[in-house]
């Protein structure tokens, strides 16, 4: 509870916290869960969550392997292969070189 108030005292400093009060949720944490799940759900997101899980496999390597090959923390790694979160160019251009993917599939992400 107390990390909830904390938390909210820095949102409202920052001006973040308006949008998610105002739609109903109890807490930002909520909130952020649920823009997660939708983030999931869209193909460019499932499609990229794929290919780095597959890839990863077939070198035999973890996601802590290629996000210090990258230079990424393990946490955002670790979003990015839930499909989470879409990295930049810069960093996808990495993982692809990393990863040794065909950059075909990057374009397909990349239209949608």
């Amino acid at each position: 509870m107390e990390t909830e108030i904390y938390s909210e005292k820095i949102l409202l400093r920052h001006g973040l916290n308006s949008g998610w009060k105002s739609q109903g949720w109890r807490s930002h944490y909520m909130y952020r869960k649920y823009l997660d799940e939708q983030r999931q759900e869209k193909p460019q997101n499932k499609l990229l969550s794929y290919l780095i899980t597959t890839a990863l496999k077939e070198k035999g390597k973890n996601l802590f392997w290629l996000s210090k090959k990258i230079g990424i923390s393990p946490q955002f790694m670790y979003r990015c292969a839930k499909g989470m979160n879409i990295p930049n160019m810069d960093t996808i251009d990495r993982m692809w070189q990393v990863l040794d993917l065909d950059y075909d599939t990057l374009d397909s992400i990349l239209e949608d």
